[in-house]
């Protein structure tokens, strides 16, 4: 497949053939591009609608079994099938996605509540995409939160929550089924909820880390620092200065993991006894 010969490129059994190995360009001629029936076939296999004629991107036959192959094939379709709600559905339950399909629907569609409800459902992270007035209603985001992300845009972008309104944001059982979720949604939680003990209590149960954006007030709350360095020494990290230098909260950190013994206050680094118990604990981890 390296190098076609002209002839070959018209043919339309080679040329699929070329297209699922992966070729991205002069794998087939523009004749057999603008071909119907042959382009059905490419993208039913292969996210194939970029190389198709842009006549065929406005087909809804062809769109529709490219968006169904792959829902982010919904970016190369015309600008009237992606007004199309059968087709943007399709593309929103398509189980393959480079990227959310839904942020390529029309602007209509997004202020579309049912469609956005499905398409939160699908993807929490489609949040951001819905309309601004969809992101502030409490049932659209409900569902978006506790859905979560889908593996790929977790990464990409962070939990649902960060998508809805300040004032979504701000409500407490929003916030809480949120973190119930995903604790390190926290992170978008309003000043006024990062400082709620329950809430907070909540996330750092699940995620020790999580300590790592709640408040001033409550990284300085002894038992809230306790719960997390028992789970997860690295915890002390966020923990207060007041509380990095308590015996006890690093005394359990340390017991654990003898490394978080770096998060301490300089004076417990410099305790003697405190030191020769981290650095016996290291040599037994390294002998085991």
């Amino acid at each position: 497949f390296r190098v076609l010969r002209e002839d070959s490129k018209d043919d339309p059994e080679v040329a699929l053939a070329v297209a699922q190995s992966g070729f991205q360009s002069g794998w087939a001629s523009s004749a057999l591009l603008a071909d119907r029936n042959f382009v059905m076939q490419l993208v039913a296999v292969q996210n194939g609608l970029d190389f198709a004629s842009d006549a065929l991107h406005d087909d809804g036959g062809v769109v529709s079994v490219a968006v169904e192959f792959k829902g982010s094939a919904l970016a190369s379709a015309s600008e009237r099938l992606r007004d199309n709600r059968d087709i943007v559905v399709a593309a929103i339950n398509s189980k393959r996605a480079d990227f959310d399909p839904f942020s390529c629907a029309s602007a209509r569609l997004r202020a579309d509540r049912e469609v956005a409800s499905l398409a939160v459902e699908r993807r929490g992270c489609s949040l951001r995409s819905v309309s601004v007035a969809l992101q502030d209603d409490p049932d659209v985001v409900r569902i978006a939160v506790q859905h979560g992300a889908c593996l790929f845009c977790r990464w990409a972008c962070g939990t649902s929550l960060e998508f809805a309104s300040d004032r979504l944001r701000d409500d407490h059982d929003m916030v809480a089924t949120a973190v119930r979720k995903d604790p390190m949604a926290l992170r978008y939680a309003s000043a006024r909820l990062r400082d709620d003990h329950d809430i907070v209590a909540t996330a750092v149960r699940k995620d020790p880390m999580a300590l790592s954006y709640a408040s001033g007030r409550l990284c300085d709350d002894h038992d809230m620092v306790a719960t997390a360095v028992r789970n997860d020494p690295v915890a002390l990290n966020y923990a207060s200065g007041r509380l990095r230098d308590d015996d006890d909260i690093v005394a359990t950190a340390v017991k654990k993991d003898p490394k978080a013994l770096r998060h301490a206050s300089g004076r417990l680094r410099s305790d003697k006894s405190l030191v020769t118990f981290c650095l016996r604990r290291l040599c037994e981890t390294q002998e085991e």
